[in-house]
């Protein structure tokens, strides 16, 4: 059982977190319940994210009340579902028409973070599909996203090319050229991310298990540090400004 009954805030990173937690968890045969929110407010920002949906697909048992559809003042990409490459670049072009309300600036940005990081799912992951979330938040016009797998963990795939525990792999993993394939003309999507928000003033931190990655303006090789939950799977996430 996943019980979400004190969860007071949500960002689009716990999001797919959550979805891809459940989808190991249901993988395994296991019986998966969830308990939603005491708060309200939380109800209904999962709701408007269609979480309950994912739930519904992934056959997860749940007490969320139909997905309320009214405006709660977001402005989101809710947690979707892609499957292969061509279901990244569909998901990539409708993340586009998304941000571009705020100007082809962001939207380009957006649109190369899910393309980079659907790939990289799709070529490393072990597994074709993953989940996304894509946020804008007008207070202080910044756009948060989140794309997450269920696979195999950046660990195991970059096991081969020398890394000796997560947090080496999660340095690996932000380097150019370092692919779990060892073609050295791959490998340079993460990257790619991290130095296209990094222009913009953005954040990017790559996560698996308890170990996360993040790499701003300071600190552009990145910093370590760990989670407060396991991540299963990989997980990137970051924002960036509007402006």
């Amino acid at each position: 059982m996943l019980d979400l009954s004190e969860v007071s805030f949500v960002r689009p990173q716990s999001l797919v977190a959550i979805a891809i937690a459940l989808e190991v968890a249901v993988r395994s045969g296991a019986a998966v319940s969830v308990v939603e929110p005491r708060s309200m407010d939380v109800v209904n920002y999962l709701s408007r994210a269609h979480l309950p949906e994912i739930l519904d697909q992934l056959e997860v048992a749940h007490n969320f009340g139909p997905v309320r559809e009214r405006d709660l003042g977001l402005s989101i990409v809710e947690l979707t579902r892609f499957n292969g490459n061509d279901g990244v670049v569909s998901l990539a072009d409708s993340a586009y028409s998304f941000a571009l309300q705020q100007g082809s600036r962001p939207a380009r940005a957006l649109h190369t973070a899910v393309c980079e990081a659907g790939e990289n799912v799709t070529v490393h992951a072990g597994i074709q599909h993953g989940y996304l979330v894509a946020q804008y938040y007008p207070q202080n016009g910044t756009f948060n996203f989140a794309l997450a797998d269920s696979g195999v963990g950046f660990y195991e795939r970059l096991r081969g090319s020398g890394a000796t525990d997560v947090a080496h792999a999660l340095n690996m993993a932000g380097q150019a050229g370092i692919s779990s394939t060892g073609d050295s003309t791959r490998g340079l999507g993460l990257s790619s991310i991290r130095d296209h928000l990094l222009r913009l003033g953005g954040t990017m931190t790559l996560a698996s298990r308890d170990q996360q990655r993040t790499y701003d303006s300071t600190h552009t090789d990145g910093y370590r540090s760990t989670n407060t939950g396991l991540i299963v799977g990989s997980l990137v996430y970051g924002s960036f400004s509007a402006t």
